[in-house]
C-alpha cells in the first residue's frame, strides 16, 4: 500500500511508471484477480519492484510498476551552498530500458 512507504522508500524508487491497462471484461472470464497479478510479479522479481493494482471492482484495471533501487535517489544531502547535491547523476537512466523490456514481455 502506497501509504505504508517511508520517505526513504519513495526516495529508493525509479521515477519511471510502467502503466499496463488490462481487459476487464477478460480478467473475469478468466478468473484473474489484480492481486493475483501482483503476487506474481513479486514473485518473479521480489523486491526489485513496487507493484501496485486497482481494486478489482474499478473501472479501469490498472497496474502499476516502479523498480526499487538499492540507493535512495536524491540522499537530500547538501553542498556548503544549500544546494542539493546529486551525486549519482545517472541513477534510474537505465530504468527506463528496463522497464521497456519488461512491458514487451
Amino acid at each position: 500500500d502506497f501509504t505504508d512507504k517511508t520517505d526513504d522508500d519513495l526516495r529508493r524508487m525509479s521515477p519511471w511508471v510502467l502503466r499496463v491497462e488490462l481487459d476487464k471484461p477478460l480478467l473475469y472470464v478468466k478468473k484473474i484477480k489484480m492481486e493475483e497479478i501482483a503476487k506474481e510479479i513479486g514473485e518473479e522479481y521480489g523486491a526489485d519492484l513496487n507493484v501496485e493494482v486497482t481494486d478489482d471492482n474499478a473501472d479501469e484495471m490498472v497496474v502499476r510498476i516502479r523498480i526499487v533501487n538499492d540507493t535512495p535517489f536524491n540522499s537530500g544531502q547538501t553542498d556548503e551552498g544549500g544546494n542539493l547535491m546529486d551525486d549519482q547523476p545517472e541513477v534510474g537512466q537505465e530504468d527506463d530500458i528496463f522497464l521497456k523490456r519488461l512491458e514487451k514481455s
